[in-house]
């Protein structure tokens, strides 16, 4: 097991866990997948045989990442908007799917790529949506359902209160996205998953216990510093007696 003294907070709240009898649930959800290559190979190398849904971009796929991924099976596919373009407004935070076009036409997008998802990847293809930069209309996702998707994703802690689609959301993102756009660094990061790890051991309110807590990654543009915290994290969350990955297949039961 891993004892680096960079990762001693989340053990120290994880060995909490481990007190209170309680076992913390993590799922990984890597975002932009279009193709196999070089970095791709070295996430699925870094992930080893742990769960990891990759979120790809089904306007965009390419053969090579199908023919890649069914010699993975702890893999599995959710559906990554359409084509991840931005039709957000001057002076408006990037977005794919916001009231900025009719919804019938951002519908039969999503629809679009819900079936080639479907004919490409099959059983292995969860029927979740990850709306690009983590941005939708609450109008247009009480419709996913009409196209056949069933869950939402985005980047912020459930609370059993919202609307439908149920989420399956991510809470640890290691980018920093506002800065350098290279790793974030470790106390942020872990505070991240400690926040989260410990609201719901705690049971606050305005939060659901029973959310797996979530890591989001974008492979395409890891450093190496991330690269090696993202070795490490999996890893604890491995072999720590109170920690457990689990699959987004069996998270939203199909």
């Amino acid at each position: 097991m891993i004892r680096q003294s960079s990762f001693a907070p989340l053990i120290a709240e994880l060995d909490a866990w481990a007190d209170a009898g309680k076992m913390a649930e993590f799922w990984w959800r890597d975002d932009d997948a279009i193709r196999q290559g070089p970095i791709l190979d070295r996430l699925l190398l870094t992930a080893g045989k742990s769960p990891l849904a990759l979120a790809v971009i089904p306007g965009l796929l390419e053969a090579s990442l199908v023919d890649c991924l069914a010699r993975h099976p702890n893999v599995s596919v959710l559906q990554h908007g359409w084509v991840h373009e931005n039709h957000a407004g001057p002076g408006e935070k990037k977005a794919e799917f916001r009231l900025n076009r009719p919804i019938e036409v951002m519908l039969d997008e999503i629809g679009q790529g819900y079936q080639k998802l479907e004919m490409a990847f099959g059983p292995r293809f969860a029927p979740v949506f990850v709306p690009p930069w983590n941005r939708v209309a609450e109008e247009l996702a009480a419709r996913l359902p009409d196209v056949g998707l069933t869950w939402l994703s985005v980047f912020t802690p459930r609370t059993g209160r919202e609307l439908p689609p149920p989420r399956i959301n991510t809470h640890v993102d290691p980018i920093d996205w506002h800065g350098t756009r290279g790793f974030l660094g470790m106390e942020q990061t872990l505070n991240q998953a400690i926040a989260h790890l410990r609201m719901k051991r705690l049971g606050l309110p305005d939060i659901d216990i029973t959310e797996p807590t979530g890591l989001l990654t974008h492979h395409t543009v890891h450093d190496g510093e991330c690269w090696a915290f993202l070795n490490n994290f999996n890893m604890l969350v491995r072999d720590h007696p109170a920690a457990r990955w689990v699959d987004i297949r069996d998270l939203v039961q199909i």
